[in-house]
This record gives C-alpha cells, sequence and structure tokens, in this order.
C-alpha cells in the first residue's frame, strides 16, 4: 500500500459516525489489538459521549491490557448511561 493511500483511508475514517467507530472497536478488540481499538472506541465516544456499549468495550479493552482503573472508570460510566 502506497503512502497517500493509507492516508487517504485515514482521511475517510474521520467522517464516521459512534456506531461505525464502535463497530470497528470491536472488530479490533475481537483480534486482540486492543490499543488500535482503544483509538476507534475513543472516536466513537467524542461523537455520541451516551454510547454504554462504547465505554464498555472500551472498559473490557482497558482490563485487557491491565489498566484496571481506566477499566473499572469506562465500566462504571457504561452501567449510569
Amino acid at each position: 500500500m502506497s503512502p497517500g493511500k493509507k492516508v487517504d483511508e485515514k482521511a475517510g475514517i474521520l467522517d464516521f459516525d459512534a456506531a461505525e467507530f464502535y463497530k470497528r472497536g470491536l472488530s479490533l478488540s475481537q483480534e486482540g489489538c486492543h490499543e488500535e481499538a482503544l483509538e476507534a472506541l475513543n472516536f466513537a465516544i467524542a461523537k455520541d459521549p451516551t454510547h454504554a456499549e462504547a465505554y464498555f468495550l472500551r472498559g473490557a479493552c482497558f482490563y485487557a491490557l491491565g489498566r484496571y482503573d481506566r477499566a473499572g472508570d469506562d465500566i462504571d460510566a457504561a452501567a449510569i448511561l
């Protein structure tokens, strides 16, 4: 893949809505790519701060990475929403 192609793909991704970012985060987390999933889930939450599933999945990713404090915060946020 050429460097220009990668930039073009990233520019298109920024047009995703919260649900699309969530789906991308879910797919990445299922593949074990938790850091990359966090990035997608951060975008999902930024686009829709009430997306409870995104908070829960982000919490699960933090947990998988051993970041337990952040995991608990996100799971608590999901429960409140």
